[in-house]
């Protein structure tokens, strides 16, 4: 598995987030119950799906 390389609580600097328009980031492995799209920060601050992982996708 190796060592955690990237690692802050929450989404910052996770391999996962893409970005989806003018500061404003998806998760592309996590989903809500409903199917829609986890978005931890919509144009440059952060939503409460914020930290919805804490951190256990991080890049290893």
């Amino acid at each position: 598995m190796g060592s955690i390389t990237e690692f802050s609580i929450g989404c910052r600097r996770c391999a996962n987030l893409e970005q989806i328009g003018k500061k404003s980031f998806m998760c592309s492995v996590r989903s809500h119950m409903d199917d829609s799209d986890v978005v931890p920060i919509r144009d440059g601050k952060k939503t409460e799906d914020w930290c919805i992982c804490d951190g256990e996708y991080y890049r290893r």
